[in-house]
């Protein structure tokens, strides 16, 4: 997980943990209200699409209205859901974003937790791939950071030129693969920008699947919870602000 998603996961965790400590204040009986409005309420506020699906998907595991629900749907978003939260850049190579995926890489499994979102193309790394690793290990000649610090030209650029026709020749083998297979190697290499765009045609599909869940799970809050949860939620806003403005 990159530094980034864990100041994010640290901030969501915190105001999760305010949240109970409301619901902790409640009647005995109606805890259980408290909690899944904390989930809820935290789902509806946080600006992370991810955070969002993972705690829609906490509340949908804890319901006691689980039966009513498409819990296979929503734990295939949970999964992928996690996934993209947990990919981290390559080792030394910022520029490259990896994601090991939960499950197995199965074309049955792409079918069901892939295929139904993902359309287009994106940006990928072919010299980073699993193919590449398994098939053309690199080796000295192939490192063109290694090839730079030589000062024979014409060596340079043979090395060079080697890497641009190994990154040719593996793009399209990857490319004439089956299609699951393709998109597993493709998302072990994905550029940052490719990242970026994977991630947002996930959300936003797992977004609109889970919206009728959202308004079952709404249902099991009253308005009073509802509106206890809010209230905290000011309360806390108004005091930070009170901080800033005293700082």
């Amino acid at each position: 997980m990159t530094e980034e998603n864990e100041d994010k996961n640290l901030k969501e965790k915190t105001d999760l943990d305010k949240f109970e400590a409301i619901a902790s204040r409640g009647p005995r009986k109606d805890v259980y209200e408290y909690q899944q409005g904390t989930l809820i309420k935290k789902a509806t506020t946080t600006n992370d699409p991810l955070i969002k699906i993972m705690t829609i998907g906490e509340a949908a595991f804890s319901s006691k209205k689980s039966d009513k629900l498409d819990l296979s749907l929503v734990e295939r978003l949970f999964s992928v859901a996690q996934d993209f939260s947990d990919a981290t850049p390559a080792t030394n190579k910022k520029h490259i974003m990896r994601i090991d995926w939960s499950f197995e890489q199965t074309k049955e499994n792409y079918e069901s937790h892939i295929k139904p979102w993902q359309k287009t193309n994106v940006g990928f790394y072919a010299l980073e791939t699993h193919y590449r690793y398994k098939n053309y290990p690199p080796k000295l000649r192939y490192n063109t950071e290694s090839a730079m610090w030589w000062k024979v030209n014409e060596e340079q650029n043979r090395v060079l030129d080697e890497l641009d026709e190994l990154k040719t020749y593996i793009t399209n083998k990857i490319r004439e693969m089956p299609e699951h297979e393709k998109f597993f190697e493709i998302s072990y290499a994905l550029s940052v920008n490719g990242f970026r765009k994977l991630k947002a045609e996930f959300t936003r599909w797992a977004l609109k699947q889970l919206s009728e869940t959202r308004n079952k799970l709404l249902k099991e809050i009253s308005p009073d919870v509802w509106k206890d949860l809010t209230r905290a939620r000011e309360e806390d806003e108004s005091i930070n602000e009170d901080k800033m403005d005293s700082g």
